[in-house]
C-alpha cells in the first residue's frame, strides 16, 4: 500500500509543473492574440486617417463656398459671376467649375444663378475625392 501511495505522490509531483507542450501552446495562443490586436489597431488607425482626410476636405469645401457667397454679397458687380479656379492647400487639391444654371422645369438658363461644382481630391483613386455641387445667386 505504501508503494502505491508513493507512486501517486510522485505522479502528483510530476503534474504540478507545466510540460513543454503546454508552455508552447500557451505561447502560440498569446502570439495569435497579440497579432490580432496589432492588426485591429492598424486597421483603426488607417480608418481614422481616411476619415480625417474626408473631414478636412469637407471643411475646405464649406470654407470655399462661404467665401464665394460672402464675396458676392459684398460686391455683386466685381465678384459676379464666380470664376473657375483651382489651388492646393496642404495635400488637398481643390478645383472649382462654374457653369450656367438651368431651370428644372423649362430648361431655361437662369440669369442670376450659377451652378458651382467643387471637387477636393487628396489621392489618385476615384474615391479619394469629395464632389459637391451647389448653386449661388447674385441676389439672396
Amino acid at each position: 500500500m505504501k508503494a502505491r501511495i508513493s507512486g501517486l505522490a510522485a505522479a502528483a509531483v510530476r503534474q504540478a509543473g507545466l510540460s513543454l507542450m503546454e508552455v508552447m501552446i500557451a505561447m502560440v495562443v498569446i502570439g495569435v492574440g497579440t497579432a490580432v490586436f496589432i492588426k485591429m489597431q492598424q486597421s483603426a488607425g488607417t480608418n481614422m486617417a481616411s476619415n480625417g482626410r474626408v473631414m478636412r476636405a469637407g471643411q475646405l469645401v464649406e470654407k470655399h463656398i462661404e467665401a464665394i457667397r460672402i464675396g458676392i454679397a459684398r460686391d455683386t458687380i466685381a465678384n459676379w459671376p464666380p470664376r473657375d479656379t483651382s489651388y492646393q492647400e496642404n495635400l488637398l487639391k481643390l478645383v472649382r467649375r462654374v457653369s450656367e444654371a438651368r431651370s428644372p422645369r423649362t430648361d431655361a438658363v437662369l440669369a442670376n444663378v450659377r451652378k458651382v461644382e467643387v471637387v477636393v481630391s487628396w489621392g489618385i483613386y476615384r474615391l479619394d475625392s469629395l464632389d459637391v455641387t451647389t448653386y449661388v445667386s447674385r441676389r439672396f
